[in-house]
């Protein structure tokens, strides 16, 4: 029996505190009455009581807004909620979100060092440039506004990784990764996050992924920020 309609988008989240006390990493995915799906991935800096609560708010909203109004106005909504009238005052750190149209290219945009790869079955594509410190533009979640903030895109087939910058290990170890689970996107966000190890002080990153795969019915699986 052949089934039509629209292909089937799955969602994988999935999220590792490191080193350091409350995680301050989140992912939120929503899906909109017309099919339309978001997902975004925060990444404060620091690790303050509350920054848990705030990345996942901040996720939901990004998400939200996302999925009727497109990835810059997601992102821009997380950078207006944190917003603040003098430099500094408030928390910053990074968004990342990708919104998946069926019939159309996916869309996406960042704020930030979270980043976007795809994976098109042969090599991996970077969708996002990264724009924390040290970049020649410096654009941050706090900073983020509608002339600095660059939309990109990428084919509905192709596999999609949304990372914090915790969950970045590096070129070689995600083609091998992407390559070894394309086809289990559950598996993939799990591999994400586990694979990034210690820097030389031995303190670890939170790392937290989202892996988008477009193949046929809305399934969706969400694994918490703890």
């Amino acid at each position: 029996m052949t089934v039509t309609g629209t292909p089937v988008v799955t969602v994988a989240t999935a999220t590792r505190q490191g080193t350091g006390p409350n995680n301050a990493d989140a992912a939120s995915v929503f899906t909109a009455s017309d099919g339309v799906i978001a997902a975004a991935v925060v990444d404060l800096a620091g690790h303050d009581q509350g920054a848990p609560v705030l990345a996942e708010r901040l996720a939901w909203a990004a998400a939200r807004i996302g999925a009727g109004k497109g990835a810059v106005a997601g992102v821009l909504t997380a950078a207006g909620l944190v917003a603040e009238p003098g430099a500094g005052a408030g928390p910053d750190g990074a968004v990342v979100v990708a919104v998946v149209c069926p019939g159309r290219e996916v869309e996406i945009c960042g704020a930030g060092d979270a980043v976007a790869y795809g994976w098109n079955g042969q090599r991996l594509i970077v969708r996002t440039v990264p724009q924390g410190v040290g970049e020649r533009l410096h654009v941050s979640l706090a900073t983020a506004v509608a002339p600095t903030v660059v939309p990109s895109g990428a084919p509905a087939e192709e596999l999609l990784m949304l990372l914090s910058d915790g969950a970045d290990p590096g070129r070689e170890t995600l083609e091998a990764l992407a390559r070894e689970y394309a086809a289990d996107p559950q598996a993939l966000a799990n591999a994400l996050v586990a694979a990034a190890g210690p820097d030389a002080d031995g303190q670890r990153d939170d790392a937290t992924a989202v892996v988008i795969s477009v193949g046929g019915p809305v399934r969706e699986f969400r694994r918490p920020a703890r």
